[in-house]
């Protein structure tokens, strides 16, 4: 059995709001009926909850699997009304749900917070949603490290009113981890772009690291995109106001300015660089360092990262300008 977790978030990690989705993606709800349908369906008892005030009934053509601790008022509305909760399977935790679920090829997790954070420490595979931009939400997505998954597939969507991201992730047998690196003076919370990226940057300040160390890598929102030996390249959770395509190619290895660089990260760094403009079909591009002291480079890690950015077209077919802030 597969173990899925599927899910969209933004940049914040926020994933609802009042009972509700932030955001009307049609194409994406069309992508979660395609996938989940004919599989069962496991979430918590909130967000069954707001399924039923939204469409009045369960999720048709699927088991819909409730983990609640409360569990005799629902097997009595099931008995009461047998036609509406005849897909209905209602469970004291997740693990009885994933075992009760078995043969099944592969098995949804589908919300809220505390369920997905229960099942990050075993599941194999996401289908994860990036919508870019900022939402008012109550709910949030749990860290996990970006690390220990793969990317097995990924593209960009413009046909609805706001462009997402989809991408597919699958678990590595290993995460990485190679070495840590500590202090408060590594990220600076002055150039924080919205006001959840502040409210990391506080908790990253709390805790004493650096988080774009590999096994420090959990207040990272995107997924990795692509590998190349010390390098990674992942899209950026807060892009830059008219950019079109805004990715990070980071070091594994901490490093602070880009003299320190050897002939081999270089070359990985501009092997990522190509990858993405293949992969993404850039048209033209602009590539930058943050290089130095957060207080006059403008950054809000201290760690030596690069911006690569498309910006988008605008009416008249030139590009809209991305301002791209120095101290």
């Amino acid at each position: 059995m597969i173990i899925s977790v599927i899910f969209a978030m933004n940049g914040d990690r926020i994933i609802g709001n009042k009972g509700g989705l932030p955001w009307h993606l049609p194409s994406d709800l069309h992508r979660f009926r395609a996938l989940t349908a004919g599989k069962p369906v496991i979430m918590g008892r909130r967000t069954f909850e707001s399924i039923l005030a939204r469409n009045r009934k369960p999720l048709p053509d699927r088991c819909n699997v409730v983990v609640t601790r409360n569990i005799a008022p629902w097997k009595h509305r099931q008995s009461t009304h047998p036609e509406m909760f005849r897909n209905c399977v209602f469970v004291e935790s997740l693990q009885q749900g994933i075992h009760l679920m078995n043969p099944s090829p592969e098995v949804f997790i589908i919300g809220g917070s505390q369920i997905y954070a229960q099942a990050l420490s075993f599941a194999d595979r996401m289908y994860f949603t990036q919508v870019q931009g900022k939402f008012e939400g109550d709910t949030t997505f749990p860290q996990f490290n970006p690390h220990q998954w793969r990317t097995v597939h990924d593209e960009l969507i413009r046909t609805d009113n706001h462009p997402y991201a989809f991408s597919i992730l699958e678990r590595l047998d290993t995460g990485a981890s190679l070495g840590s690196t500590s202090g408060t003076d590594l990220v600076n919370p002055t150039f924080a772009k919205s006001e959840g990226y502040g409210k990391t940057i506080t908790e990253i300040i709390e805790a004493g690291i650096c988080p774009f160390c590999p096994e420090h890598f959990l207040w990272h929102p995107w997924p990795i995109l692509h590998r190349s030996g010390d390098w990674i390249l992942t899209r950026s959770g807060w892009p830059y106001e008219n950019a079109e395509h805004h990715f990070l190619i980071i070091g594994n290895k901490h490093l602070i300015a880009d003299i320190d660089m050897s002939d081999a990260d270089d070359h990985h760094v501009k092997g990522l660089t190509r990858w993405a403009i293949e992969q993404f079909g850039l048209k033209g591009w602009g590539k930058i360092a943050r290089s130095g002291e957060t207080s006059h480079t403008g950054a809000t890690v201290q760690h030596l990262h690069y911006h690569l950015i498309q910006p988008k077209p605008g009416l008249d077919g030139k590009a809209l300008p991305v301002n791209f802030p120095i101290g």
